[in-house]
């Protein structure tokens, strides 16, 4: 992931994760931290963040629903679906420190 990131490799993510991101940050490092991030990620020409409203409907039916054993959130569900939209069959765990240099400092 760092790799795309230094080279400017497209990234294709979605407002949930966007969402659930700054969530974390805000609660594991601190809020001017997960401001930053979301600063920095709507800067990142080379970040693309789909919405998702039109995928949610279909993202419980084709994933939650379909693999109801599997502890899939909506989250995922829905990223399932953009990929599969979007032709992507590679996925990569975005290491929030990985997108900026040093979130802790950040901090006020």
């Amino acid at each position: 992931m760092r790799d795309a990131i230094e080279r400017r490799r497209r990234i294709v993510t979605t407002n949930l994760v966007i969402v659930e991101t700054h969530a974390l940050i805000m609660r594991r490092i601190h809020r001017a931290s997960a401001l930053a991030f979301l600063r920095e990620v709507t800067r990142a020409p080379h970040v693309v963040v789909s919405s998702t409203p039109e995928y949610e409907a279909s993202a419980q039916r084709e994933w939650l629903e379909r693999y109801e054993d599997q502890d899939f959130s909506l989250t995922d569900a829905v990223s399932f679906s953009v990929m599969a939209d979007r032709g992507i069959r590679e996925a990569s765990l975005l290491i929030t420190t990985s997108l900026l240099p040093d979130l802790r400092s950040c901090r006020p």
